[in-house]
């Protein structure tokens, strides 16, 4: 919705509902990362961004490699770091 069609509060809207099933910050830290990840490009207020962000991140220190490796992703939880912190940044 946001990156092809420019409709940032449709993918909020859309966001919120997932974040809502996942369980919050509470959720699997897998599901949250990439969530938050992905919320934090939709905001339209900077401070938002930066809470997202910062969820992201704190969600990511909780990931094993194992746990990476079950989703499917062909990298180290280590290799989330240098998108989140420049996000960050």
């Amino acid at each position: 919705m946001h990156h092809q069609h420019g409709r940032r509060e449709d993918a909020r809207d859309l966001f919120t509902r997932i974040w809502d099933e996942i369980g919050g910050e509470q959720g699997d830290p897998l599901h949250v990362c990439v969530l938050a990840h992905a919320m934090a490009d939709v905001q339209d207020d900077v401070r938002q961004e930066l809470v997202w962000d910062r969820r992201a991140l704190a969600a990511a220190d909780l990931l094993t490699d194992e746990q990476v490796a079950r989703a499917g992703v062909p990298m180290p939880a280590a290799g989330l770091y240098p998108s989140l912190h420049l996000n960050l940044a």
